[in-house]
């Protein structure tokens, strides 16, 4: 345990190495109903293994802190900002729908506060990830122009849409927002990646980069390539400019 801690006034306020810059990275997982079986499990070992290989990096295990958001039919925060070193073995389990927009909308305020808690301890930071894994489209946001169904079944049986609240289509305006002017003003950076059956069309809509769709359910090299990613911005300064490696080994980047 180290002998000397920061402490701010938000949500898990503890920082560890606070002598050391943070490089924050929120992973917003899809735990969906459909996401069961091996995508979920292969999902599971990937998370693991991101975590096990920052703890063997001497530098990143220090710098690096981790926060995990599970999305179905609710959003829950399983992991607040943590250095690796005190993070539990991640088993996420997959039901319910897709609430997308509100794991975003999260995702971003978990950021937001956490950048509050360095700069009140005077800790430097590296430009904030956010990391966003599913395989299907929201269920709880989409864009005006869109047709919705109650369930899949309906679209090949009738064909016939059903009417939105408003606030289905508030949440993908804020989303698309938050995004879009995040990413603009350098607040963190935001990637997307589709697991087989994901609406592409919508994250790269959602996403300013190009999205990435996974090759098969390999998220071993997914996280593999997180990973090195990682370690190398974290051996780095916090105003350095780090070229990403093609992620060509794991998936195929989609054209917006």
């Amino acid at each position: 345990m180290d002998k000397e801690y920061i402490k701010g006034e938000r949500l898990n306020p503890v920082i560890r190495h606070p002598t050391e810059p943070k490089c924050p990275v929120v992973l917003l997982i899809d735990t969906s109903e459909s996401m069961a079986g091996e995508k979920i499990n292969s999902l599971n070992s990937g998370v693991n293994l991101l975590i096990n290989t920052l703890k063997n990096d001497e530098i990143a295990h220090k710098r690096v802190e981790l926060s995990i958001v599970s999305f179905n039919s609710v959003v829950d925060v399983i992991q607040d900002f943590a250095v690796v070193d005190d993070m539990p073995v991640v088993n996420l389990n997959a039901s319910g729908f897709t609430s997308m927009g509100q794991a975003i909308i999260t995702g971003i305020d978990l950021i937001s506060t956490r950048k509050e808690i360095y700069k009140s301890g005077g800790i430097d930071y590296y430009r904030p990830w956010i990391w966003l894994i599913t395989d299907g489209e929201p269920t709880d946001m989409g864009p005006r122009n869109g047709k919705y169904y109650e369930t899949y079944d309906d679209v090949t049986a009738s064909g016939e849409s059903i009417n939105m609240p408003e606030s289905f289509f508030e949440t993908w305006d804020n989303v698309i927002k938050s995004v879009h002017d995040g990413e603009n003003k350098h607040n963190f950076a935001f990637f997307a990646v589709g697991v087989e059956g994901a609406d592409m069309q919508t994250l790269s809509e959602i996403s300013v980069r190009a999205p990435v769709k996974l090759n098969g359910v390999n998220f071993k090299d997914m996280f593999l390539w997180l990973s090195k990613s990682l370690s190398n911005i974290s051996h780095s300064g916090t105003n350095d400019q780090i070229s990403l490696s093609s992620p060509d080994i794991w998936g195929k980047i989609t054209p917006k």
